[in-house]
Formats: structure tokens, sequence, C-alpha cells
């Protein structure tokens, strides 16, 4: 056969159907024999014959050598050793599906692959919950460009991040399997796969005021994606003085390691995270660009008793004003003092009992919204002034003579009731934001 056949015949392997498809029966060869024969055939040839061939046949949408990627079609396969320098034997890995299916390749990041697309790639990409890594989704339309290392694997059109170890491989796989209830079995070491709530993996979580929680299989992409949402040209820009080895966080230029190597960073759209560090350390870098940023992040590490709270957000104070009835803005409380008073003028004949059937108590667990000043007995006479408004102008006499006060413990989702009254009895709400 001659070079030229033999180029033929892979270009024809690698376009083929069954390239990128499971096979349905044993008598087609395997996924990873197809790759293994299309990377014999080119390692024969690429010194002598290939690099020439590819641009005199016009080649070059097929082959790509300099990333050792064949890359047309759907399937796109990084070199296995590139790939798996750092993976556990790649018989050790295995899933099992409710309906029998067992996922068992000769590497595992093949059984990794074949276990999502049985899943379903696309019902992957759509979870509320999907994992990142070092800001890579793990299942995506996009490629991610302007990185060093080849870190994803096309697959039936989708990005899927292949570039870890096999106990994040597991990790991920059991996420997916709880989100969407799968009943999945993951094996390692022929180990059915249980994380650990004081393994490293899970070492950190951190959560942003918007409610986004951030909490990934290995401590480090919990550290970079955090990074990422806080902004990584932000955090460049910034005089926070977090650096290490003489190395900032995040350098828009790779550094040498002490090693001599570039792992001490990890490279995210063209910004160079500083990763070499234990998850102590990263709680701590967190811990100043959140108060340097003024981020109000809540931070917690994991123990042997589950996690720990390492920063807390600092609690803030809503300041909403509300107007009734176009009248000025109040504060929370004096807009309560308003509404109830407003009532009371709309319904002289209002009775105590009345009022608490409007509003009720459970508004305010264990206060109530407003109190006749004689069922009060159950506060320390210190107590009361600090819960109820009791100046003379705030009080409210009814007509049977009853004197009423108002509670003045606010927060936004009290308050939030209390309007939805107002509208309910018809009356006019306005709110306005503050700083």
């Amino acid at each position: 056969m001659t070079t030229q056949e033999e180029l033929t015949q892979l270009t024809d392997l690698i376009k083929s159907p069954t390239f990128h498809i499971l096979p349905e029966s044993a008598q087609q060869p395997t996924l990873a024999k197809q790759r293994e024969l299309a990377i014999k055939l080119v390692n024969e040839r690429m010194q002598q014959y290939i690099n020439p061939l590819v641009k005199e046949y016009g080649l070059e949408d097929v082959f790509n050598f300099q990333s050792k990627e064949v890359s047309k079609g759907e399937f796109v396969e990084q070199s296995l050793a590139e790939n798996n320098k750092d993976k556990e034997a790649p018989s050790d890995f295995k899933v099992v599906f409710p309906d029998g299916t067992e996922i068992h390749e000769d590497v595992a990041v093949e059984t990794f692959i074949l276990a999502l697309r049985k899943i379903g790639l696309e019902r992957i990409a759509e979870m509320d919950k999907q994992k990142k890594f070092a800001g890579f989704d793990l299942v995506g339309k996009k490629e991610r460009l302007g990185v060093s290392v080849k870190r994803q694997t096309l697959v039936d059109g989708w990005w899927i991040y292949t570039s870890m170890n096999n106990e994040s491989k597991a990790s991920t796989l059991y996420h997916i399997n709880n989100e969407l209830m799968l009943g999945l079995t993951i094996f390692i070491n022929e180990q059915e796969y249980v994380p650990s709530n004081n393994s490293n993996s899970f070492g950190i979580r951190v959560q942003f005021p918007d409610g986004e929680v951030i909490h990934e299989p290995q401590a480090k992409y919990t550290f970079v994606n955090t990074l990422v949402k806080i902004g990584l040209e932000r955090i460049y820009r910034g005089n926070h003085g977090v650096e290490h080895s003489g190395c900032k966080i995040v350098d828009r230029i790779r550094k040498e390691s002490s090693a001599g190597h570039g792992d001490d960073q990890c490279e995210v759209d063209g910004y160079f995270i500083y990763t070499h560090l234990n998850n102590r350390n990263k709680v701590e870098d967190l811990k100043k660009l959140n108060d340097y940023f003024k981020l109000n992040l809540l931070i917690e590490m994991d123990s042997e008793d589950g996690f720990v709270v390492m920063q807390k957000p600092k609690a803030t104070y809503d300041k909403t004003t509300y107007s009734l009835n176009g009248g000025e803005f109040l504060n929370k409380r004096r807009f309560a003092l308003a509404l109830v008073r407003q009532y009371v003028d709309d319904n002289p004949d209002a009775t105590y009992e009345d009022l608490k059937e409007v509003f009720v108590p459970e508004i305010i667990s264990g206060r109530g919204v407003l109190r006749s000043i004689m069922d009060l007995d159950d506060l320390k006479q210190e107590e009361i002034p600090k819960r109820y408004m009791m100046a003379d102008e705030d009080l409210i006499t009814l007509k049977s003579d009853d004197i009423i006060t108002v509670c003045s413990q606010w927060n936004l989702e009290r308050i939030e009731k209390m309007v939805n009254i107002a509208e309910a009895l018809g009356y006019t709400v306005e709110s306005l934001a503050k700083d």
C-alpha cells in the first residue's frame, strides 16, 4: 500500500461515522481501537511523509499535528500521553447505569466521555448547577481559545472539559448523578466511589451576595472560578498586594516556578492565576480580596466536622423607603406605623382584636405587628421601648380607648408582607431603593 493510499485510508477512517459513534455490535472495532489505529498510522508516517502530504493534498482541515489532535468531524482526540500524564491506571474507572449498561473503556477519559454522552450532553449543559473547571464549562458549545494546554474534547458538537484526574471525573459524575437522579454507580479501583467529606477535593466553598455558590470537585477550581467571577482584569489591576513567590495572584505573563516549570499557574482567558497554594492559603487570599473589593463573601473551609466559616459576610442594611398613598417616603418602621394609623383612621370602629386580624401577629413571630399597651406583661420593662414605638406621638388610641403601639423591629421580608396588606386594602404604595 502506498503512502497516499494509507493517508486516504486514515482520512476515510476519521471521517467515517463509526469513528465518533459508539459501536452497536461487538464485531465493529471499539472506539479505542479505531483511535489506536489512527494514531499508529499517523505516527508511522509523520516524520517522513505526513506533513508534506497534508500540504500537498490540502488536508489542513483534517490534521493539526502541531497540537497533536485529529480535528475533523465531531470527535477531537488528544495525545494519550498528554491527556493522561497525571491520571490513574486507565482500567480503574467504571460507570454502571440502572439499565445495566456498563461503561469501562481502556482509557478513563473514554469512560468519562461515553458516560456523559449516554446521560446526554445537552441535558448536562442545561443543568442549573453545571460545574466549571478553571473557568471552563464541563459541557458547552464554545471552545476555550488562547490557552497553551488543550483541556477540552469535542464530542457530537459539544466541548467537554476532560483535563482532570480520575477522582475528579468520579466526583463530577457523582454530582451530575445527584442533580439528575440518574441512579449511577461509579467505581474507582473496583471500589464504589463515595466522596469523602474530608477530601481535599471539596475543601473550599464560597457564596456571593447574589446567592451563587462556588464549590467545585477540587479546591483549586473553586479558587479559580471564584477569581473569575470577581473579575480577572479587576484583580490584575487591583493594588491588593496578594502575591506569592514574586507572582501576582493574577498576572498577564507566565512565571517559571521554582521547579523550572509553569505548573504554579493556571491559564484562563489569557490570564495566569497562581494556584500553587494549600487550601488555607487559598482561603487567606480570598479573604484579602474580599476585604479589598468589599465583596461580602461567605467563605467556608472543610474540616472533620464539616464546613467551618472562615469569613462571614457583613450584614447589609436595606435602606429602601416607602410612600403610602402618595405621602412622604418613610423608613420601614415609620411606614408600618403610618399604615396601621391610616387603617384606624379609615375604620374608626376597629377594635384591638380587629387590628390583629388584619395585621396578623405572625408577620413578626413572637412579637406581633402591634400590641395594646396593656398587653405587654410578657416583656421586661427595659425591653419594651427597644421593641415597640412608645413615644406619645407614636401611640394610636382606638375608639374603645385601647392604646396601641406598633413594633419597631422591621426587615425587608416583614415589610413586604405589610406592603401586600396595604395593597390588598386598596392603598397605593411606592418604594424607593437607596444605596
